[in-house]
């Protein structure tokens, strides 16, 4: 039965517009592990970093990718179900990238703070 046939008005509709985004707990999605990954790579050039870019943003587990100063090159933030999965993504995907030649993590081991995107607020 349609909402208009029991006499009760049909509830709100939402359309997402640009810049909309849903959270999801990464633990609710199955994700419960987040490591931090340093890479080094070779041939600095804006050719060979717009193609390691280019690939790790096409890695669904990335969920963070920084061109770094320092020791490392890039830190990648990866979001994995667990050391089995985060393995397979480390091994197979992204020390598969031509030009990657170092990789060095740090995991975390609980989140104190994740805000996302800066809140509107912080340009007042």
């Amino acid at each position: 039965m349609r909402a208009e046939e029991t006499g009760h008005q049909a509830g709100p509709v939402y359309r997402a517009g640009p810049g909309y985004r849903a959270e999801v707990s990464r633990a609710e999605a199955g994700l419960g592990l987040t490591a931090f990954i340093g890479l080094r790579v070779e041939g600095h050039s804006r050719a060979t970093s717009q193609q390691i870019e280019h690939a790790l943003t096409a890695i669904p587990a990335v969920v963070g990718c920084y061109v770094t100063s320092g020791s490392d090159d890039f830190m990648v933030e990866v979001a994995a179900q667990d050391l089995a999965d985060y393995e397979r993504v480390l091994l197979d995907q992204i020390l598969a990238i031509p030009g990657v030649t170092q990789a060095r993590t740090t995991f975390a081991i609980r989140t104190v703070l994740s805000r996302g995107p800066v809140p509107l607020t912080h340009w007042h």
